[in-house]
Parts: C-alpha cells; sequence; structure tokens
C-alpha cells in the first residue's frame, strides 16, 4: 500500500511540472536556482527535482537545452567582453595580420606593407614581387599598436560590461538549462 502512495505521490509530483511550458534552471558554483522555484512549490530537494527533469527528458516528455555562459563574480552580470592583450604591455590595441620579412631584414604585417595596389617594404622602399625570392610570408600573428610587439598568441581577458569588474583569464561559468515541455 505505501508503495502505490509512492507512486501516486510521484505522478502528482509530475502533474505540476507540466503545468509550466518551460523551467529555468540556473547553477552558479553548484547552487541552483529554479524558475519556477519549483523545488520550493513542490517541496523538494533540488539535486532530487532535477533527477525527475532529467528522466522526463529520457521519456521524451521535456526537451532539455544547455549553455554555459561567462559572469561576473561582482554583480553576476552575463554581460561580459573578451579582450585580447599584448604579453608585453598589456595593452588592448592588438590586431591580427599576415607577417612577411623582406630580404632587407624588415618584419612586419601586411597591412605596413601596402602601398596603393601593390606590396613595398616601408624600409627600403622596394616592391615585393615574388614570395620566397623577395620576401618570406611568417604566417598569421597578432601586432599590439602601443609597443609594436608581433606575437602568436594574445593575454585572453574577460570584463564585465555591467560594473567594468575584470575577471582575468579564467573567468567563472554559469550553467543555464531549460527544460521545455515536449509537444
Amino acid at each position: 500500500m505505501y508503495r502505490k502512495t509512492n507512486e501516486h505521490t510521484e505522478i502528482k509530483d509530475y502533474s505540476r511540472i507540466f503545468e509550466y511550458d518551460h523551467i529555468t534552471l540556473i547553477d552558479i558554483d553548484n547552487i541552483l536556482f529554479f524558475d519556477p522555484p519549483l523545488d520550493s512549490i513542490l517541496k523538494i530537494d533540488s539535486r532530487k527535482l532535477v533527477s525527475k527533469l532529467d528522466s522526463l527528458v529520457l521519456s521524451n516528455l521535456l526537451k532539455r537545452e544547455e549553455v554555459q555562459k561567462i559572469y561576473c563574480n561582482n554583480c553576476l552580470s552575463t554581460d561580459i567582453r573578451k579582450e585580447f592583450l599584448c604579453p608585453r604591455c598589456k595593452s588592448s590595441r592588438v590586431y591580427k595580420d599576415i607577417i612577411i620579412i623582406h630580404m632587407c631584414g624588415y618584419r612586419g604585417t601586411r597591412k605596413a606593407y601596402q602601398y596603393i595596389n601593390y606590396l613595398r617594404c616601408p624600409k627600403c622602399k622596394k616592391e615585393l614581387r615574388r614570395e620566397n625570392d623577395d620576401y618570406v610570408v611568417e604566417g598569421v600573428k597578432y601586432k599590439c599598436i602601443d609597443c609594436s610587439k608581433i606575437f602568436e598568441e594574445p593575454i585572453i581577458n574577460y570584463k564585465c560590461n555591467s560594473c567594468g569588474n575584470n575577471l582575468g583569464e579564467s573567468p567563472k561559468k554559469i550553467k543555464i538549462i531549460k527544460y521545455i515541455r515536449s509537444l
């Protein structure tokens, strides 16, 4: 008899879940928040509710969509920008371009060599005619506008657009899971 009551409770709990078109679960450092607050409504542990929702996904009664977003640990905003910084001077004024080395020894970006409708060395002013004879293409790299350093990879830094907080190179992520009722 107890088992039937327990099964009946399970069915009743599921029916409350289906009152909503979608349920959003926000996971911040393993602290779970539901919208609507089904864990409070159903008076159930949040981990057990996740387990129930996932079982409904396996039964094709709900669809599950998951995204991870970087968030600001100061104001909780997800409005974050990614910055590329120079490893030498930490300037954010960097750009990506093809690096060319001329036979005279000048090494610079394709942009620096561009002259009207052909390539010309900014140091010796000679026209670049044939690759591997006059010049060598080193590949695509980054260049800092402020200190002129050419480098393989920039430092990646994240900043909050809402409060200006510097999040560094390894910001925290928030996990957002949407459970959507299948039609």
